[in-house]
C-alpha cells in the first residue's frame, strides 16, 4: 500500500520545490497536500466541531472579520486574484487541493471539511458534524440536505459514494491514489449520512484530507466527463468562460447553500508569470489581489495604492542529504556538523533579504509541529565545533560535497552563502545548478546525487509527509533515512483523530528530526507577501490557502 502512496506524492513534491516564493507559487502537478475528543474512549469518538461553539447543525464556516457586514461589499463587483501558474484540469479527481490550484478549487468545490486559514482549525463545511469509530476505521458525516452540484443535482450521500466508487475504479490515474490505497469504500448509511471504511485505523490522519481533496465532489452525472474544464462542483462559482492557462471567469452560483460566502458577483483568475506585471496591475486597479515573491516587498511598499499584509508561510527552505551517496552522510555526526557550520539567521536575512525566518524544523510556529523547545540556533552556527565534530567523525581533513540546486535565480545566493559557510568548516561544497527534470530523476529517481537545495511546503497534511520525506521509498529520501521513534509514531499518528494529541505526536517528530539529526537540514521559513488594490475589503495574510469568502471591493 506505502509504494504507491509515495509515487504519486513524489512527483507533485519534488515538481513544487523546484519553484521559488510561496508555496502558492508552485501546484500544478498531479498530488495530494482534528477536531475534540469529546467521549469515553470506549464509546464511538464524537468529534463534532461548530464554529464559535454554536450547535446548531447547519452551522457554516467562521469567515471572521467585520468586513463581512451588510453594507461592506459591492456585491454587483468583478473579484480579480492573479496567480502565476494554473492547474492542467479543474477536476479535484485529476489535480490536487495545494498550492496555487487552490485558488480554483476553492471557488468551485465545497469540501466536506473546513479548515480555518487562519488557525488551521477543522470545522464543518458539506459535512454537519461526523465521528470517528473507535478503531479508526471508519469515519461516519453527517451531511448539509440544502446543498446542490452547480446542474442542480441534489448533494447527498449517494453522490459522495458515486465520487469515491469513481476515485477507487481509476487506481493509479487518480490525483490521490495512494490515499485511495487507504479506503476500502463508502456506504450511505441514509440520504444524508455516509461512512467512509478504510484498510486500517487511519481515520485520525485522513481526517484533514476531508478538508482537502478528499473531501471534493462532482456531480454524479459529470463523472469521467471528457472535458476536464467543464467540471460541475459545490462551490460558490461556477464555470463560465475558460481560456485555460491564461484567463477563468467564475459566476456565482445562484443557488449556493451559503450566500454570505459571496461577497462578489463574479470570479475572475488571470495567469500572469511575471510578478512585476502583476503587481502594476495590482496598483492601477486592473487586478484586485495576488501573493508576490518577497522580492518585491520594497516596491509595494512605495505604492501608496497597493495594501500589503505579510506573515510566515508553510514553505520551507532546506538541503536534503542522500545519505548513501553524500560523504559520511550516513553518519549522524557529518550531518550534526554540516547543520553546526550553518548560520540561519545570517542566511535568512542575508542572501534571503528578510523573507524567510530561520529554522532546524519543518513546521513554522503557526504549525501544530512546532516544537518550540528546539529555537533557529538550536545548533550554535559554530564551524570552528563543526570541524571538530567532523575530525571526532573520522574526518579530519573534511569532506567534499556537492550543492545541487536549479536553475532558478532564487537558489544562486542561498547556494553561495551555504557554500561560504561550510567551508569555514572544512567542508568543500561545489554549487551545481542543473535543470529541474536532471536534479529531480537525478536525486529521487538515479540517486545519483548527493544533496538537494529546494524548498517544500511543510504545512501539508502530516498524513503525506511520513512516507515522503521519513520512511525508506520516498522520493526525497533516496537514502533511506528513518528514525525507530518516528517509525512508531506514525500508525499512532495515523490512528489519533484528537487535534491536541495530533500535535503533541508531530512535536515529537520535530524533536527526533534536530536531535537525530535527519536527512534534512532545514534552513529557514519563508515569508508570504499578500498584496491588493486599495479597494479591497478583507485583505488578510492566511496560512491554509485561498479563502474568498473573507475578500471583496468596498461597497457603498
Amino acid at each position: 500500500m506505502r509504494r504507491r502512496w509515495i509515487a504519486a506524492a513524489m512527483a507533485t513534491a519534488l515538481a513544487i520545490s523546484a519553484c521559488g516564493g510561496s508555496e502558492s507559487d508552485s501546484d500544478d502537478q498531479p498530488v495530494d497536500t482534528g477536531a475534540e475528543n469529546d467521549g469515553d474512549p470506549a464509546d464511538t469518538v464524537d468529534v463534532t466541531v461548530q464554529p464559535d461553539g454554536a450547535t446548531n447543525s447547519t452551522a457554516v464556516p467562521d469567515t471572521g472579520g467585520d468586513s463581512s457586514a451588510s453594507g461592506a461589499f459591492d456585491e454587483d463587483a468583478t473579484f480579480t486574484q492573479v496567480v502565476s501558474t494554473y492547474p492542467a484540469t479543474l477536476s479535484p479527481h485529476l489535480n490536487p487541493f495545494q498550492g496555487q490550484a487552490e485558488a480554483f478549487f476553492v471557488a468551485l468545490h465545497d469540501r466536506l471539511l473546513y479548515v480555518d486559514p487562519l488557525t488551521g482549525e477543522l470545522g464543518p463545511m458539506l459535512a454537519t458534524a461526523w465521528e470517528v469509530d473507535p478503531d479508526s476505521s471508519s469515519i461516519t458525516f453527517t451531511l448539509r440536505d440544502d446543498v446542490t452540484f452547480h446542474d442542480g443535482a441534489p448533494f447527498t450521500a449517494e453522490s459522495v459514494v458515486a465520487n469515491v466508487d469513481h476515485a477507487l475504479s481509476m487506481g493509479a490515474e487518480h490525483t490521490y491514489a495512494g490515499l485511495y490505497e487507504m479506503v476500502s469504500g463508502a456506504e450511505a448509511v441514509d440520504e444524508y449520512t455516509v461512512r467512509y471504511d478504510f484498510t486500517g485505523s487511519f481515520a485520525g490522519g485522513l481526517l484533514e484530507m476531508f478538508a482537502g481533496g478528499l473531501g471534493m465532489f462532482l456531480s454524479p452525472e459529470t463523472l469521467g466527463n471528457d472535458d476536464p474544464t467543464q467540471v460541475v462542483g459545490t462551490g460558490p462559482f461556477e464555470i463560465g468562460s475558460v481560456r485555460a492557462g491564461s484567463s477563468y471567469e467564475f459566476p456565482a452560483y445562484d443557488a449556493y447553500w451559503n450566500p454570505d460566502a459571496q461577497n462578489f458577483a463574479q470570479l475572475d483568475i488571470v495567469v500572469v508569470e511575471s510578478g512585476d506585471t502583476a503587481l502594476n496591475g495590482i496598483a492601477t486597479g486592473e487586478y484586485d489581489t495576488a501573493i508576490l515573491d518577497w522580492s518585491l516587498k520594497a516596491r509595494v511598499d512605495e505604492l501608496d495604492t497597493v495594501q500589503s499584509e505579510t506573515a510566515a508561510g508553510t514553505g520551507t527552505m532546506l538541503l536534503t542529504i542522500n545519505t548513501e551517496v553524500m560523504e559520511g552522510g550516513n553518519d549522524p555526526a557529518v550531518r550534526l556538523a554540516i547543520n553546526t557550520a550553518i548560520d540561519r539567521q545570517a542566511l535568512a536575512e542575508g542572501a534571503l533579504r528578510g523573507g524567510c525566518v530561520a529554522t532546524v524544523q519543518p513546521w513554522n510556529e503557526s504549525l501544530p509541529g512546532h516544537n518550540p523547545d528546539y529555537p533557529a540556533d538550536y545548533y550554535g552556527s559554530d564551524p570552528q565545533r563543526a570541524r571538530e565534530i567532523l575530525t571526532e567523525a573520522g574526518f579530519p581533513d573534511g569532506i567534499s560535497i556537492d550543492l545541487n540546486t536549479y536553475t532558478i535565480p532564487l537558489y544562486v545566493p542561498i547556494a553561495e552563502v551555504l557554500q561560504s559557510q561550510l567551508a569555514e568548516a572544512g567542508i568543500d561544497a561545489t554549487i551545481n545548478q542543473l535543470e529541474s527534470s536532471t536534479l529531480i530523476s537525478g536525486f529521487a529517481t538515479d540517486k545519483s546525487l548527493d544533496t538537494w537545495l529546494s524548498r517544500f511546503p511543510f504545512g501539508g497534511p502530516p498524513a503525506r509527509l511520513f512516507p515522503l520525506w521519513w520512511f525508506p521509498g520516498g522520493g526525497p529520501n533516496p537514502g533511506g533515512w528513518h528514525d525507530e521513534t518516528i517509525d512508531e509514531i506514525y500508525p499512532e499518528f495515523m490512528s489519533e483523530p484528537d487535534a491536541a494529541e495530533q500535535a503533541a505526536l508531530l512535536q515529537q517528530v520535530s524533536a527526533r528530526l534536530v536531535e537525530a539529526p535527519a536527512a534534512q537540514i532545514f534552513l529557514c521559513h519563508e515569508m508570504q507577501l499578500w498584496v491588493a488594490g486599495e479597494d479591497v475589503v478583507g485583505l488578510q495574510p492566511l496560512t491554509f490557502g485561498y479563502d474568498y469568502s473573507r475578500l471583496g471591493i468596498q461597497g457603498s
